[in-house]
C-alpha cells in the first residue's frame, strides 16, 4: 500500500512527482517576473493552436540578462523533478499545475466498475476533496457486493463481516471510509476542505481493505494449491473432526 507520508507537499524535497508519479528528490525555485512589453500571444488562430502548454525552462541569453529587471513573487514557488524533468508550480503551499491527483492507484483485484469509481474520485480530488470521499464510499459499498454481501446498508454489511470475525483494523477501516464519505456530503464535523490528508488517507484505506480481503487470501490459496496432491491430503486427513 503506497503512503501519504510522500505525498506531493511544499515542505518537502522528497515526494511523488504529480507528473511521473515516481518518489523522487525535487529542486526548490523561487519565482520572478519581468516585464515583456506586450502580450504573450497574439490572436491568430494558428499561433494558439500550435502553442506547446507544457511548462518550458529558458536559458536566458547574455543580452537578456543585461536589460533584465526582474521582481521575485512572494509565495509563488516551482518544483523541478530529478526524475522526469518537469516542473510543478505552488501557490503557498498549494499545487496550481499540474493538477495534484492522487498518485494511489486502485487495487488490482478490485473488479472494474470499482476500479473506474476509484479513478473518477482519483480525478476530482483536487477539485473536489469532499466528493472524492463520497465516491470511496460508493468504492466500499460496492465491495461489499464484491464480498458477497447484499450492499444495500455500510452498516449492516460491515456487522455481518464482524460476526463473521472481521479484524479489527479492517472494521475500523470500512467504517471511516463510510462515516467520512457521509459526512463530506452532510453537514457535519468533518471539513475535508480544511483536511485534506484525512481525504487522501480514503485512497489508502480501500487498498487496504481490499488487499486483506481479497488480494492476500488469493495469494496465500494460490501458494497453497501449489502443495503436492499428497501433502493437501494429509492436512485435510489431520484435520478432520
Amino acid at each position: 500500500m503506497m503512503s501519504n507520508e510522500n505525498s506531493a507537499s511544499s515542505t518537502k524535497k522528497t515526494f511523488y512527482c504529480p507528473h511521473c508519479g515516481i518518489c523522487s528528490n525535487h529542486v526548490w525555485h523561487d519565482v520572478s517576473v519581468n516585464n515583456i512589453h506586450r502580450p504573450p500571444y497574439s490572436n491568430d488562430a494558428d499561433t494558439l493552436e500550435t502553442t506547446e502548454p507544457s511548462l518550458q525552462r529558458i536559458k536566458p541569453t547574455n543580452s537578456d540578462r543585461a536589460r533584465t529587471h526582474s521582481q521575485t513573487i512572494n509565495n509563488v514557488f516551482m518544483s523541478l523533478c530529478d526524475a522526469c524533468d518537469e516542473y510543478c508550480i505552488w501557490l503557498g503551499r498549494d499545487i496550481i499545475y499540474p493538477e495534484n491527483i492522487p498518485v494511489i492507484l486502485p487495487n488490482n483485484d478490485l473488479e472494474d466498475h470499482i476500479s473506474d469509481i476509484f479513478n473518477e474520485a482519483r480525478t476530482i480530488f483536487p477539485k473536489s476533496p469532499k466528493g472524492s470521499a463520497a465516491l470511496l464510499r460508493l468504492c466500499i459499498q460496492h465491495l461489499c457486493v464484491q464480498l458477497g454481501l447484499e450492499g444495500k446498508n455500510i452498516d449492516e454489511d460491515i456487522k455481518v463481516l464482524v460476526s463473521k470475525g472481521l479484524p479489527q483494523q479492517i472494521q475500523q477501516s470500512l467504517d471511516i471510509v463510510r462515516v467520512v464519505g457521509n459526512e463530506a456530503v452532510h453537514p457535519g464535523v468533518i471539513d475535508l476542505s480544511d483536511d485534506k490528508e484525512m481525504a487522501l488517507s480514503l485512497f489508502e484505506l480501500v487498498n487496504y481493505i481490499a488487499d486483506e480481503m481479497i488480494t492476500r487470501p488469493k495469494k496465500i490459496s494460490e501458494l497453497y494449491n501449489r502443495l503436492p496432491a499428497n501433502k493437501l491430503e494429509g492436512i485435510k486427513n489431520r484435520d478432520k473432526v
